[in-house]
């Protein structure tokens, strides 16, 4: 499955891929999947991000003040490029690799 067939449902709730429920889950909010398969999510634990086979990429979520995921996101890319470099080390794709 590629992640870029993932799409978000229109109220953002939960993940649909060919037109039917990804995941057995709906979240609070959801954010389309992007670099490397990877979608922050919000749900009552807090925010974190997963993968296409909802894997839970942080060690714990996160709890966030007013409950918007895009905010979250915006503030935390630092958190989001730590994953993505974990995530590329496991892969061996190194800086070059990426250039």
């Amino acid at each position: 499955m590629n992640y870029q067939d993932i799409k978000i449902s229109e109220d953002a709730t939960h993940f649909l891929y060919q037109n039917k429920l990804l995941f057995k889950k709906i979240f609070k909010e959801v954010l389309k999947f992007h670099t490397l398969g990877l979608a922050p999510v919000l749900d009552e634990s807090g925010v974190y991000h997963i993968d296409t086979k909802w894997k839970l990429l942080n060690k714990k979520p996160q709890k966030i003040k007013n409950e918007k995921l895009t905010s979250f996101c915006d503030g935390n890319k630092h958190e989001l490029n730590k994953i993505k470099s974990e995530l590329e080390r496991k892969a061996g794709i190194s800086n070059n690799k990426r250039n």
